[in-house]
C-alpha cells in the first residue's frame, strides 16, 4: 500500500521484478493466434544446470510473434535442454503439454516482467519485454537465490514463515523504476513505496 499525501488516501499498487532468462523452446498456437504460442524459458543454476523457469505468452504482437518464430527456426533440435523435465501442471495457468513442445538451443535470452516466484520455483503473471541481444545466455543466472532441494517443504512442514528477499530489479507497474528500499518477496509482490505513483488496481479510504 502507498499513501497519497495529496490525496489523503491509500493507494494499492502493484510491483514487478524485471529479469533475463534463457529461451529453451516455443509451445505451438491456439486459436487464431499466429507462429507460436509462448516461450519456455530457463536459467542456470548455482551448479551450471539448466532450469526451467516457466512460459510467457503475453507482451508481444503479431510483428513480434513472427520476428521470434524466425529466430528460433535454426536453433530447433530433438532433444530437451534441461536436467529435469518441466513439471506438466501447476498451480497457476494451465497444464504444460510436452508433446506440444519445440526445444531449442539455449542461445537466445528474452527479457520479460513477472509478479513474483512461487512455491514450485516457477515464474507467475509473465510478460515478454524483448530480446537481450548484449547478454550471453550462459551468464543467465536467477536473481532471487535458487533454493535448495526441500528446503522449501521443510520450511512449509515447521510453519517457517519465508524471509524477505531484496530484488534490486523489482520496478513499479506503472514507472518501470526500481523499487529502492524495498523488499521483494518470493510469494508475495513488493508492497510500493513513495517512488510508486498510481497503477493502483483499487482505492481505499483510510489514515
Amino acid at each position: 500500500m502507498h499513501y497519497v499525501t495529496w490525496l489523503g488516501l491509500w493507494l494499492k499498487v502493484k510491483c514487478l521484478n524485471r529479469e533475463e532468462f534463457v529461451v529453451i523452446g516455443w509451445t505451438d498456437p491456439e486459436g487464431a493466434r499466429p507462429f507460436l504460442g509462448a516461450l519456455l524459458l530457463g536459467y542456470y543454476d548455482p551448479d551450471g544446470r539448466l532450469t526451467y523457469a516457466g512460459r510467457v505468452g503475453t507482451g508481444t504482437n503479431q510483428a513480434e510473434l513472427e520476428r521470434l518464430w524466425r529466430r528460433l527456426q535454426p536453433l530447433a533440435i530433438d532433444t530437451m535442454p534441461l536436467d529435469v523435465p518441466p513439471p506438466r501442471s501447476t498451480r497457476f495457468g494451465s497444464p504444460l503439454v510436452l508433446g506440444r513442445v519445440h526445444w531449442v538451443r539455449p542461445q537466445l535470452v528474452a527479457e520479460v516482467k513477472f509478479l513474483t516466484w512461487t512455491e514450485d520455483n516457477l515464474l507467475r503473471q509473465v510478460v515478454y519485454e524483448a530480446l537481450r541481444e548484449d547478454k550471453p545466455a550462459i551468464e543467465v543466472r536467477r536473481s532471487v537465490p535458487h533454493p535448495k532441494a526441500g528446503n522449501a517443504a521443510k520450511n512449509n512442514r515447521a510453519g517457517v514463515a519465508a524471509a524477505p528477499i531484496r530484488n534490486p530489479r523489482c520496478v513499479s507497474a506503472k514507472k518501470k523504476a526500481p523499487c529502492e528500499g524495498h523488499d521483494a518477496f518470493m510469494r508475495e509482490p513488493c508492497g510500493g513505496g513513495p517512488h510508486a505513483a498510481g497503477a493502483g488496481s483499487r482505492v481505499a479510504n483510510g489514515a
